[in-house]
């Protein structure tokens, strides 16, 4: 069960009620078209969970109830993730939000508002990765707190795919985490067939650029990650979508200080940020609506990055229209 194929509206929920009823811990991954949304599982019960497009968000409900000031909530999501905090319920204490049961109820709209998108999804995919259950440690909801469980269709019998043998999906069975490549041996691998999935293209920057570090496909509207490839194991991809969506604003912004706006025909088209450690190009696709982070160590090379990038820029469009 830990992979399966969905076909028809509902699939989505009915396949997380069958894990839920299971009292299964771990993390799911639903994919459809162009929108993604992770469900947190333990023992049985909805710890937390976000879709794409989702109406409400912790996020929004605390600007719109004036729980947190806008201009300190990144920052305080920011110093939350340093401090290790990792829980939307320890990242609300860490933003000021002391009642318990108000922290409840923001978690509870935020999971139900995810939960919701994911009731029409079809022609998508669900994949399952179990972790061990965290026991009293953390607390969440019941499956039927959220979902009229009554409405649901029981789940088809169809292609679940044979798990790994440690039970474990594997989201990325060709790639695993591994440092970058060395600069004395390393051969680009350019690969001239068109590329299957955003999955596939991300892994061929990895395949194709020297010194490859991350490649990070961000949703601006939310600037949470749409997909991932990474060779560094503690890159946080929630915190790096919503600081690079800020600099692609920013950067915008930048653009219509100096006179310059969007009916003039100018578009962001790439940024390059250079630290003492790596390089970070940020491309904009589909004007604007998602960008494209690469990584790389300080031994590569950014102009062939770019290279590379332009090379299956287009495909990545075609892939999110």
């Amino acid at each position: 069960m830990n992979n399966y194929a969905l076909n028809n509206s509902g699939d989505a929920l009915a396949y997380l009620f069958a894990l839920s009823t299971a009292k299964q811990s771990g993390e799911v991954l639903f994919q459809h078209q162009d929108k993604n949304a992770k469900v947190y599982l333990d023992a049985g019960q909805i710890v937390w969970a976000f879709a794409s497009g989702q109406q409400e968000s912790f996020q929004s409900i605390l600007v719109k109830e004036n729980k947190v000031a806008k201009e300190h909530l990144l920052v305080g999501i920011k110093k939350a993730r340093e401090d290790g905090k990792r829980s939307l319920e320890e990242i609300l204490l860490v933003l000021g939000i002391a009642d318990k049961s108000v922290r409840r109820d923001i978690i509870k709209r935020h999971t139900a508002a995810a939960l919701e998108m994911l009731k029409n999804w079809a022609d998508g995919s669900a994949q399952y990765k179990p972790h061990q259950s965290l026991g009293e440690s953390i607390s969440g909801m019941q499956f039927d707190e959220l979902v009229d469980v009554t409405s649901l269709t029981p789940l088809p019998k169809q292609n679940s795919q044979t798990p790994s043998q440690n039970g474990a999906a594997n989201i990325r069975p060709d790639k695993k985490p591994q440092a970058a490549q060395d600069r004395n041996s390393y051969q680009p691998q350019v690969n001239t067939a068109p590329c299957k999935s955003l999955d596939d293209v991300l892994e061929r920057f990895r395949d194709e650029i020297s010194g490859f570090i991350a490649s990070v496909l961000i949703e601006c509207s939310t600037g949470m990650p749409i997909s991932v490839v990474s060779d560094e194991e503690n890159l946080d991809a929630d915190t790096v979508g919503a600081f690079y969506r800020k600099l692609g604003s920013s950067a915008l912004e930048a653009l219509a200080a100096t006179g310059k706006d969007n009916s003039q025909g100018t578009a962001l088209v790439e940024i390059l940020l250079t630290s003492n450690e790596d390089y970070s190009l940020l491309c904009s696709l589909n004007k604007g609506q998602q960008l494209l982070l690469i990584m790389l160590d300080k031994q590569s090379n950014p102009g062939m990055a770019r290279v590379v990038s332009r090379r299956y820029i287009e495909q990545l469009e075609t892939f999110l229209t």
